[in-house]
C-alpha cells in the first residue's frame, strides 16, 4: 500500500530536530550561487520511484520534502526520516547515507543533487565532506543493557518491562530497529500453542524436537533444541496475546504437522509491531550506537562500552548485559571458517559478528562457525552478494509452467521439493547454480510477486534484461527459446527437449519428478531465464549458552552478568536453519525471564 504521509524538513527545524547529527555545517556557498525557489526530482528507491522537493535561497538548502513512497518503514523509512535533516544540517550531499538503507539513501541524495543542479548551484560547494564531531565521554547506568534491537533484543526488552524491570536500555548500531528479523519471511515455528489447539492441530514439543534434529542432521545441541521447542508455544501465545503481533495461524494439513505461524507483513511487519509497542511502552532504544567492548570486573560482566555516530563514547554500567547482536554473515573473516563453496550472501549489512567477537575476548566459548543456513533460489547482484526470490519462485511454480534446469538444459528435480533437497541438487552443478526458465505467463507471476514483496525493483529487472546476460546478474528475456538460452549460457537443444518432456507430462497428467503441473509451457516466446545461486543470510555458529541463556566459557562455566539470545547463539539449528525467527523470539523472552529472576 502506498504511504500517503509526506516528510518535510526545514533549515530552522533542523537545528532542533537534528542537532544530534554528527555532521557540522559547512561555510556558506558563494553569494548568488543559486536561483531561489523549489525544485523537484525523482529517483528510484528500494521499492520504486520517490519524489523529492528541495527549496533553496541563493546560498542554502532551506527545506527538503519527501513525497509519497513505498519504502519499507523500518529500514528505508529511517533514511527518509533522518537523511534530509542531515543534509540540511551539513549543507552537504557528501554524506554516507543511512547504513542498511542504501537504495533509499542514494535516491534521496541523487534527487537533492538533481534539484541543486536545476537551481544552478556550484555543486562543489555542496560536495565537501562534513567535519566529524569529536563527541563526549558519557557514563550511563541501567539495570539491564540489551545490545541489538532485532527480534531477540526487543522481545527481551518487552518481557523485562512486563516483569517489572524499569531501567532497561537497548542500544542498536544501525539507524533503525529490526536487524535480520526485519528481512526474513516471518515464519515462526511453535509446538502446542493454544492457537494450534483451537484450529484442531495436535502437536507436541517432542515432535518439534524430532523435526529440528532431523533438519539439522542431529548436529544441534540437544539441550538448546529442547529449550526452544518446549518454550515456543508460550512465546507465540505471548507475542499474539500480550504484544499484539499479528500472525496467520497454521491450518491442518496433510503434508505434516502445521506449526508454522506466519507474521502478517513478514518479518518487517513483525518487527514494526515490536518497535511500535516498545515505543508506546516507553522502552529506551538508542540507535546509531555500537557496543565495542564488554566491561568485566573480577570475572563479572558489569556493562559495555559503546560509541555513536556523533563521536560520543559511552560507558554503560549494568547489572546484566544481553547480547542480541545477530549473526556474522557479512563478516568475511568469520565466514572463511565455513566450508560452503559458491554461496551468495543476501542478509543485512549489520550481521558482522561484533557481539560474538566481544564475548570471545573475555573467554566465551563459540561453536559451529563452520555452518551457514544455505538455501536455494538466490539472485546474485554484485560479486558474492545478492537477493532471494523464493516467494516469487513458489508462487510461480504453483500456478504456472516455469521449470528449473542446470546449464546443460536438464531438469533434475521437482521444483517444489524441500529446500534441503534442492540445495543438494544445486551443489552438484557448475557454479552451484540452477536456472529458472519461464514463459510469459510464468514470468508475469514471478515478476508481480517479486515487485509486491520488494524482492527486486522494476528498475533492476529492466536493467538486467537490457544487459542480456553480460552482467553479474543473469536475468534475460529472449523472443525465442534459442535467443534466451544463448543469453543465459544454456544448451538450447537440450532445453527444448526438456520443455517438450515437461509438456508431455502435463498432457498425460503425470510429471516425471512428481510435481503437480498446472499449465502447459508456451515455447513460442518470449522466454525468460534467471540464474539462481545458493544463498545464505543466517549464520548457524555462535556463542554457547546454558538453559538460562547465560554465556558459557570454554570450560562450560557461566559468565556472570552475561546473557545471549537469537542468532548470536550457536548450535541451535545444527547445519540447516529452519526456525530462527522462532528461536529469536523464544530465546529473547527466556533470557528476559532468567535475568529478571537474578535481579529480583
Amino acid at each position: 500500500m502506498k504511504k500517503t504521509q509526506k516528510w518535510f524538513y526545514s533549515l530552522a527545524a533542523a537545528a532542533l530536530i537534528f542537532s544530534g547529527c554528527s555532521a557540522k555545517p559547512q561555510e556558506k556557498p558563494a553569494d548568488g550561487a543559486m536561483t531561489a525557489g523549489t525544485y523537484t526530482a525523482t529517483s528510484s528507491g528500494y521499492a520504486g520511484e520517490m519524489e523529492v522537493s528541495v527549496t533553496v535561497d541563493e546560498e542554502k538548502i532551506l527545506t527538503i520534502e519527501i513525497g509519497e513512497n513505498n519504502e519499507t518503514p523500518s529500514v528505508g523509512g529511517m533514511a527518509i526520516e533522518q537523511l534530509p535533516g542531515q543534509i540540511i544540517d551539513a549543507q552537504s550531499i557528501a554524506l554516507d547515507g543511512v547504513s542498511g538503507a542504501t537504495y533509499t539513501s542514494k535516491a534521496i541524495l541523487d534527487s537533492v543533487k538533481d534539484c541543486l543542479t536545476q537551481a544552478g548551484a556550484d555543486l562543489s560547494l555542496f560536495e565537501k565532506s562534513p567535519t566529524a564531531s569529536t563527541g563526549e565521554e558519557i557514563t550511563i547506568s541501567s539495570d539491564v543493557v540489551i545490545v541489538g534491537a532485532g527480534a531477540a533484543g526487543l522481545s527481551a526488552a518487552l518481557r523485562l518491562q512486563e516483569l517489572g524491570q524499569e531501567h532497561i536500555l537497548v542500544i542498536e548500531k544501525m539507524a533503525y530497529t529490526g536487524g535480520a528479523s526485519a528481512t526474513c519471511g516471518g515464519g515462526f515455528s511453535a509446538a502446542g500453542s493454544k492457537y494450534q489447539k483451537e484450529a484442531g492441530i495436535e502437536d507436541t514439543p517432542e515432535l518439534m524436537i524430532e523435526e529440528l534434529l532431523k533438519k539439522g542432521h542431529n548436529i544441534n545441541d540437544a539441550e538448546l533444541t529442547k529449550l526452544h521447542a518446549e518454550n515456543s508455544a508460550a512465546a507465540i501465545d505471548w507475542l499474539i496475546d500480550d504484544i499484539g503481533a499479528q500472525f496467520n495461524v497454521p491450518q491442518p494439513s496433510e503434508k505434516g504437522i502445521a506449526r508454522d505461524f506466519t507474521a502478517v507483513g513478514g518479518g518487517a511487519g513483525f518487527m514494526q509491531t515490536l518497535h511500535d509497542v516498545a515505543q508506546q511502552r516507553g522502552i529506551e532504544i538508542q540507535l546509531n550506537t555500537q557496543a565495542t567492548e564488554l566491561i568485566v570486573d573480577n570475572g563479572i560482566v558489569t556493562g559495555v562500552k559503546a560509541k555513536d555516530n556523533k563521536g560520543n563514547q559511552y560507558t554503560i554500567d549494568a547489572k546484566a548485559v544481553l547480547l542480541a547482536t545477530g549473526g556474522y554473515g557479512s563478516n568475511q573473516k568469520l565466514i572463511e571458517k565455513a566450508d560452503v563453496g559458491r554461496v551468495i550472501y543476501y542478509g543485512p549489512v549489520s550481521s558482522n559478528g561484533e557481539g560474538l567477537e566481544m564475548a570471545q575476548k573475555i573467554g566465551a566459548k563459540v561453536t559451529n562457525l563452520q555452518y551457514l543456513g544455505v538455501k536455494p533460489n538466490g539472485l546474485e547482484v554484485t560479486a558474492g552478494v545478492g537477493k532471494y526470490t523464493q516467494p516469487a519462485n513458489n508462487a510461480m511454480w504453483k500456478a504456472s509452467a516455469g521449470i528449473l534446469v542446470n546449464d546443460a538444459g536438464k531438469r533434475l528435480i521437482s521444483e517444489t521439493s524441500s529446500e534441503q533437497e534442492l540445495v543438494s541438487v544445486y551443489k552438484q552443478q557448475n557454479d552451484w547454480a540452477m536456472y529458472t526458465v519461464m514463459d510469459q505467463a510464468a514470468y508475469d507471476i514471478f515478476y508481480k510477486t517479486a515487485i509486491e514483496k520488494h524482492l527486486f525493483s522494476e528498475t533492476e529487472a529492466k536493467t538486467w534484461i537490457e544487459e542480456k546476460g553480460t552482467g553479474t546478474t543473469v536475468f534475460v528475456k529472449g523472443e525465442t527459446l534459442a535467443d534466451a538460452a544463448q543469453q543465459a549460457g544454456i544448451d538450447a537443444e537440450a532445453l527444448a527437449e526438456t520443455l517438450e518432456a515437461y509438456n508431455q507430462g502435463y498432457e498425460a497428467g503425470k510429471d516425471e519428478f512428481g510435481r503437480t503441473l498446472s499449465a502447459e509451457f508456451k515455447t513460442d516466446g518470449p522466454l525468460y531465464i534467471v540464474k539462481q545461486n545458493l544463498r545464505f543470510a543466517t549464520s548457524l555458529g555462535g556463542l554457547d549458552i546454558n538453559p538460562e541463556c547465560q554465556v558459557l566459557t570454554e570450560q562450560d562455566e557461566p559468565i556472570a552478568g552475561l546473557y545471549a539470545a537469537g542468532e548470536v547463539v550457536g548450535n541451535v539449528q545444527g547445519d540447516a536453519s529452519s526456525a530462527y525467527l522462532s528461536w529469536a523470539g523464544t530465546s529473547g523472552k527466556l533470557a528476559a525471564e532468567s535475568i529478571d529472576a537474578v535481579l529480583k
